[in-house]
């Protein structure tokens, strides 16, 4: 009797998710530039969707370009712009930030995560929280290009939809994470 419950509920669980789980990639649009993931990938602290698609043929042997996919723009000095370590060791640059609209929200070139970088401290206070693209390139797009997602959050509540959260936390960061995050 156990036995045949477990195995009917197992089919009806089954029966469920195959029902709310249809292919509809249909909708999905991709521009030639930035082609886009399914929706179910829009996370900023998991895999980068982009991944295949980012090129890297410069030398970073002065240092690694390393993207925090999180930050927390509120004045308190602990993440306050979207920080990409490295980026002021390589002056040719250009950062673009788009909204899921692929909407360009900020782009500047010479990005350095203080006087000309996104968020707190360059006075770009009217920003959302929720998940928005980067796009980085360095010199050239055949030299380095770098396309992924970066998390704004605001408040502690804004937090709570964050998945791999813990992968946020673990990226090098030197005044460790916002108490925002934790």
């Amino acid at each position: 009797m156990k036995l045949s419950f477990k195995i009917l509920t197992l089919i009806l669980l089954s029966s469920i998710l195959s029902i709310g789980c249809n292919d509809d990639n249909e909708n999905v649009q991709q521009t030639e530039t930035e082609p886009e993931p399914e929706l179910i990938t829009y996370l900023c602290c998991g895999e980068n969707p982009f991944e295949n698609q980012n090129i890297d043929n410069l030398d970073q042997s002065s240092g690694v370009i390393n993207i925090v996919p999180v930050f927390t723009p509120n004045g308190d000095g602990i993440l306050d712009v979207f920080t990409i370590n490295n980026i002021g060791l390589y002056s040719n640059n250009l950062v673009t930030i788009y909204n899921l609209n692929n909407e360009i929200i900020f782009s500047t070139g010479n990005y350095n995560n203080g006087s000309n970088s996104y968020g707190w401290s360059n006075g770009n206070n009217d920003f959302e929280s929720g998940t928005y693209k980067y796009k980085i390139v360095i010199e050239n797009e055949q030299t380095y290009l770098q396309y992924g997602y970066v998390c704004l959050v605001k408040t502690p509540e804004d937090r709570a939809g964050i998945y791999f959260y813990n992968e946020c936390l673990d990226h090098d960061n030197n005044n460790g994470p916002d108490p925002i995050l934790i």
